[in-house]
Protein backbone atom coordinates (compact mmCIF):
# COMPACT_ATOMS: atom_id res chain seq x y z
CA UNK A 1 0.00 0.00 0.00
CA UNK A 2 1.38 3.23 -1.23
CA UNK A 3 1.16 6.57 0.89
CA UNK A 4 -1.84 8.45 0.33
CA UNK A 5 -1.57 12.29 1.20
CA UNK A 6 -4.15 13.07 4.05
CA UNK A 7 -6.68 16.01 3.70
CA UNK A 8 -6.63 18.77 5.98
CA UNK A 9 -9.90 17.36 7.48
CA UNK A 10 -8.58 14.24 8.02
CA UNK A 11 -5.83 15.12 9.68
CA UNK A 12 -8.31 17.54 11.83
CA UNK A 13 -10.13 14.67 12.89
CA UNK A 14 -7.21 12.77 13.68
CA UNK A 15 -5.68 15.73 15.21
CA UNK A 16 -9.43 15.69 17.62
CA UNK A 17 -9.77 12.33 18.17
CA UNK A 18 -6.06 11.70 19.93
CA UNK A 19 -7.13 15.52 21.53
CA UNK A 20 -3.28 16.26 20.98
CA UNK A 21 -3.66 19.98 20.35
CA UNK A 22 -1.60 19.57 17.34
CA UNK A 23 -2.75 22.39 14.82
CA UNK A 24 -3.97 20.21 12.12
CA UNK A 25 -3.85 23.07 9.13
CA UNK A 26 -0.11 23.67 10.12
CA UNK A 27 0.66 20.01 10.53
CA UNK A 28 -0.54 19.52 6.62
CA UNK A 29 0.85 22.75 5.00
CA UNK A 30 4.29 22.18 6.55
CA UNK A 31 4.45 18.58 4.99
CA UNK A 32 2.55 19.62 1.87
CA UNK A 33 5.06 22.34 0.86
CA UNK A 34 7.71 19.66 1.89
CA UNK A 35 6.09 17.38 -1.36
CA UNK A 36 5.09 14.93 2.18
CA UNK A 37 8.78 14.08 3.09
CA UNK A 38 10.17 13.58 6.18
CA UNK A 39 13.98 14.48 6.00
CA UNK A 40 14.65 13.37 2.47
CA UNK A 41 12.58 10.34 2.39
CA UNK A 42 8.86 10.02 1.58
CA UNK A 43 6.60 10.14 4.36
CA UNK A 44 5.24 6.68 5.21
CA UNK A 45 2.70 7.27 7.90
CA UNK A 46 1.14 11.08 8.49
CA UNK A 47 -0.46 9.47 11.73
CA UNK A 48 3.02 8.73 12.99
CA UNK A 49 4.11 12.31 11.75
CA UNK A 50 1.11 13.64 13.71
CA UNK A 51 1.70 11.65 17.12
CA UNK A 52 5.82 12.87 16.56
CA UNK A 53 4.64 16.59 16.41
CA UNK A 54 2.59 15.66 19.33
CA UNK A 55 5.37 14.64 21.40
CA UNK A 56 7.36 17.50 20.50
CA UNK A 57 4.54 19.57 21.86
CA UNK A 58 4.42 17.75 24.85
CA UNK A 59 8.41 18.20 25.86
CA UNK A 60 7.69 21.70 25.16
CA UNK A 61 5.20 22.01 27.63
CA UNK A 62 6.79 20.05 30.44
CA UNK A 63 10.80 21.25 29.75
CA UNK A 64 12.64 23.24 32.27
CA UNK A 65 13.76 25.80 30.06
CA UNK A 66 13.56 29.41 31.23
CA UNK A 67 11.13 31.71 30.04
CA UNK A 68 12.13 34.70 27.67
CA UNK A 69 12.96 37.13 29.57
CA UNK A 70 10.66 40.59 28.61
CA UNK A 71 12.77 43.80 27.88
CA UNK A 72 12.30 46.64 30.44
CA UNK A 73 14.15 49.94 29.45
CA UNK A 74 15.68 51.26 32.63
CA UNK A 75 14.01 54.31 33.42
CA UNK A 76 15.23 58.24 32.63
CA UNK A 77 17.50 59.36 34.69
CA UNK A 78 16.02 62.31 37.25
CA UNK A 79 17.46 65.84 36.94
CA UNK A 80 19.68 64.66 39.87
CA UNK A 81 21.38 61.96 38.19
CA UNK A 82 22.04 64.01 35.08
CA UNK A 83 23.79 66.61 37.43
CA UNK A 84 25.73 63.82 39.31
CA UNK A 85 27.01 62.15 36.38
CA UNK A 86 28.03 65.34 34.91
CA UNK A 87 29.76 66.62 38.63
CA UNK A 88 31.16 62.62 38.61
CA UNK A 89 32.40 62.94 34.06
CA UNK A 90 33.67 66.86 35.21
CA UNK A 91 35.91 64.99 38.62
CA UNK A 92 37.19 61.66 36.48
CA UNK A 93 38.56 63.92 33.36
CA UNK A 94 35.47 62.80 31.20
CA UNK A 95 33.98 60.00 29.93
CA UNK A 96 37.72 58.21 28.83
CA UNK A 97 39.51 59.84 32.01
CA UNK A 98 36.92 57.90 34.06
CA UNK A 99 37.23 54.44 33.08
CA UNK A 100 41.09 55.40 32.53
CA UNK A 101 40.73 56.31 36.09
CA UNK A 102 38.72 52.41 36.63
CA UNK A 103 41.25 50.54 35.13
CA UNK A 104 44.32 52.45 36.82
CA UNK A 105 42.51 50.51 40.27
CA UNK A 106 42.69 47.44 39.52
Amino acid sequence: MSFQKPTVEEVQAYCEERNNGVDPEVFWHFYNGKGWKVGKSPMVSWQSCVFTWEKNNRNKKTSNSLPIPTYIPPPEPTEEDRAEIDRLLEQNGGFFGAMRNKTEEK
